[in-house]
């Protein structure tokens, strides 16, 4: 373990490390800002220190190592910068002791807050998050590890010189879509809510209600995706599957990459699917939800990411939808939440406990310079980027529906991660080991990366909103 910083809040004090598991010595420097008391520094000694400022923020990032490849917390070298400030009118004497390749400072709760980088896990089986009475709380080693290889934290695709030009020139384009989106989206409603007037939740549409609310849906669907989102020659492969899936009433699997997802699914196969029941009265989009025929369940019930078991009655209500010819082929995402990398985040078992047939749908996005994975960053700015690409690429790709065996269907683990193994295959993507709980956890943690997207930084827990957590105990092994 390769312990780098320690922050605290006693004063006004930056620190950069660098240190490295190559032969070349760590380096440890401190700077402390000038100000009439400043600290004297002797023998890796810092005495003492103020300030004038309440705020505090940790900066983590990446950089370039001297031999030129990109690293992180867990390769050879280990960049941190960290500051903290107090009020002018308090003084606190502390002390600082740095030695190799450690530093230290202590709070005004006298807890130690560490940030450590590791070259390769203690132990693999090992749990890295334990239950707590407070889930807001995070030792510096829960976070290092998940950090380490996040699917939800990309700095492959920053804001460089290139992106800000579409962006400049791409604004303008965007604002007028965002007009003829308010003259034409109106409309769309319209017409969709009179199609579901009167008709009660969880009950079939009328078939004429049907025939014409599907093929309306996915035309509009169709032009938000190719004229808002600028995807104008979307691949779809495979289509042919989905009259198999129908026949035999395969719910559809898909990979969860992006907020667009839902919208391009709807373009092409109009599926229902699962929402909470007070998505029904949402405006508008409430509309649309009632239009495709969701199954609205309370959010007391709804399906344990993790359990077989769990959600006994959701499971249940979801295989009798799916099995139902009178409804649309119902779709899930059984990772449970999008991501920035290319590979699948753990399943959920609850596409699978029925032991039904499904229907694979893989969602490729071919962007070179600009990532379409939706993971922890500035969601605004984000979809703004993306109306501005001059064209965005996609390669929808239909496998053929998944008969599972006479073992997979007593094992509704074994049959989802078979499923999430041949996807993962066909996608050419990797199988990660983390899932919405590791998400949950890093924004409880108040790790994001910023608009430019190149530092990843954190949050002080006090300026968090809570989220809920997501299992308990919440835990994540390192893989």
């Amino acid at each position: 373990m390769l312990r780098v910083l320690t922050v605290g809040t006693y004063g006004r004090l930056q620190v950069n490390l660098c240190a490295g598991n190559t032969r070349r010595s760590p380096i440890a420097s401190f700077r402390v800002a000038p100000t009439p008391e400043n600290p004297r520094v002797e023998n890796g000694l810092v005495s003492r220190w103020e300030s004038d400022s309440t705020s505090s923020e940790t900066l983590l990032h990446r950089r370039k190592s001297p031999r030129g490849s990109e690293t992180g917390f867990a390769d050879s070298h280990a960049y941190i910068t960290a500051r903290s400030h107090l009020p002018a009118d308090s003084r606190q004497d502390s002390e600082l002791q740095a030695s190799q390749i450690h530093g230290r400072a202590y709070e005004d709760d006298s807890r130690p807050r560490e940030i450590a980088a590791s070259a390769t896990p203690e132990k693999e089986d090992k749990p890295v998050l334990q239950a707590s009475s407070d889930p807001n709380v995070f030792t510096e080693e829960e976070v290092q590890a998940l950090i380490k290889d996040s699917p939800f934290l990309d700095l492959s695709s920053p804001l460089t010189a290139y992106e800000w030009f579409k962006l400049v020139i791409g604004f303008p384009v965007f604002i007028l879509k965002l007009l003829l989106a308010a003259v034409g989206l109106p409309f769309v409603w319209l017409v969709v809510r009179l199609l579901t007037v009167n008709t009660p939740l969880n009950q079939p549409l009328a078939p004429w209600r049907n025939n014409l609310l599907r093929p309306f849906v996915k035309f509009w669907a169709g032009v938000l995706v190719r004229i808002g989102f600028n995807f104008y020659a979307p691949r779809v492969k495979g289509y042919k599957n989905v009259k198999k899936a129908e026949a035999c009433r395969a719910i559809i699997v898909f990979n969860h990459v992006s907020y667009t997802d839902g919208i391009i699914l709807g373009s092409i196969l109009a599926p229902s699917g699962l929402a909470k029941a007070s998505v029904a009265d949402i405006p508008f989009f409430g509309v649309f939800t009632k239009a495709l025929q969701f199954l609205f369940v309370a959010r007391k019930g709804t399906l344990d990411a993790g359990s077989a078991v769990a959600a006994r009655n959701n499971t249940s209500r979801i295989a009798e939808r799916a099995a139902d010819p009178r409804y649309p082929l119902f779709i899930v995402a059984p990772e449970g939440t999008t991501k920035h990398g290319n590979c699948l985040l753990r399943f959920s078992t609850g596409a699978f406990v029925s032991g039904a047939p499904v229907l694979p749908v893989l969602l490729k996005y071919r962007n070179k310079r600009f990532n379409m994975g939706w993971g922890i960053v500035y969601t605004m700015f984000h979809l703004l980027r993306l109306a501005c690409q001059f064209q965005n690429y996609l390669e929808v790709e239909i496998l053929e529906p998944y008969m599972p065996s006479a073992e997979e269907k007593a094992n509704p683990r074994l049959y989802a991660e078979n499923v999430r193994k041949l996807m993962a295959e066909k996608l050419g993507a990797t199988l990660s080991p983390c899932g919405i709980a590791e998400q949950q956890a890093l924004k409880r943690a108040g790790v994001y990366v910023d608009w430019t997207g190149r530092r990843i930084l954190r949050r002080p827990p006090k300026h968090l909103k809570k989220v809920a957590p997501v299992g308990s105990p919440l835990q994540m092994t390192t893989p």
